[in-house]
């Protein structure tokens, strides 16, 4: 399994494409990191405790008009909360241009990065019908279901091998540019204002979004394998990703959505608690998801060892 897997990796890296993956990937890690640091003003943070004073005020002005909605309401109460948090405990805020806002800022393109990885996903299979080269892979004394359980692996190990680069390169980038941050970062947890590592979230908006990351990939991989068609599966996998809550609203009007796997793969929704579905538990998307995932492998696997080659 090993030599398949390290053979599909130097074919991977063999191809154009993937080099010009990469290069997107740097050109707007290292891009977004430079124009920040040249467009980087000068802060002054001596005057944090009349700023925090303003927001307070502000907050209280904006909840005594009328007919306000619930959503602006809880939106001004927090910022109201988290103002005389600060002012209550001495907490600096936080400034943005730093190492670990630019960390947040690599969480943040998780999105482009699963982009990236599906790319290759959808054509690992596909292209090998499309270029004839899958006979030669077949004649190989190997199964099919090695040969391509080994490129599935190696599209889950290309994807991981960027993420790993986006971390590295925007701590890097952020301590070399901007340095460590001051001041302390907030959140509101159950409405109750709390103090947080902003390094700790960061890392756990990677880990929950591996949701939207590996059901992507997996459906981009079936979509390719079955219809050989790389065009499709890239097309459907970028429609899921980038219009998935739009799916989600308009078919929640016909449908019970809470069993679809576009309502569950955003596992980013458990932590800011912004859920398409209400009382969506972490163990309910888990669930929804691995049987989804079982169903887009199965059929992966079925279509592959049972299609025909012609010679």
């Amino acid at each position: 399994m090993f030599s398949l897997i390290q053979n599909e990796w130097m074919k991977l890296w063999h191809k154009k494409g993937t080099w010009a993956i990469l290069g997107i990937l740097l050109l707007v890690i290292i891009g977004v990191g430079v124009l920040d640091k040249v467009t980087m003003e000068e802060v002054d943070t001596s005057n944090w405790k009349q700023e925090q004073q303003v927001l307070i005020d502000d907050a209280n002005a904006q909840l005594k008009t009328p007919d306000l909605d619930e959503w602006s309401i809880q939106m001004y109460e927090e910022q109201k909360a988290m103002a005389q948090y600060r002012l209550d405990n001495n907490a600096a805020p936080q400034v943005n241009q730093s190492m670990e806002g630019n960390m947040a800022f690599g969480a943040s393109i998780m999105v482009l990065i699963t982009l990236l990885t599906v790319i290759p996903g959808a054509s690992i299979v596909s292209q090998e019908f499309t270029d004839g080269t899958i006979k030669m892979l077949l004649t190989r004394p190997v199964s099919r279901f090695k040969i391509l359980t080994s490129k599935l692996i190696t599209i889950f190990l290309f994807g991981l091998s960027l993420i790993v680069l986006t971390i590295i390169l925007t701590t890097a980038i952020g301590f070399i540019l901007f340095g460590t941050a001051t001041g302390i970062d907030l959140t509101i947890v159950d409405g109750v204002v709390q103090q947080t590592n902003t390094i700790s979230d960061v890392f756990l908006t990677y880990v929950y979004s591996l949701g939207d990351f590996t059901m992507s990939i997996l459906f981009a991989f079936f979509i390719g394998t079955v219809f050989s068609s790389p065009s499709i599966a890239i097309a459907l996998s970028m429609l899921f990703l980038m219009m998935g809550p739009m799916i989600i609203l308009l078919l929640q009007k016909y449908i019970p959505v809470e069993y679809i796997w576009l309502t569950h793969s955003d596992l980013t929704q458990h932590l800011t608690k912004e859920f398409f579905v209400e009382e969506t538990t972490l163990s309910m998307s888990l669930t929804v998801l691995v049987i989804y995932a079982i169903v887009f492998l199965a059929l992966s696997f079925m279509t592959f060892i049972k299609r025909d080659v012609k010679a």
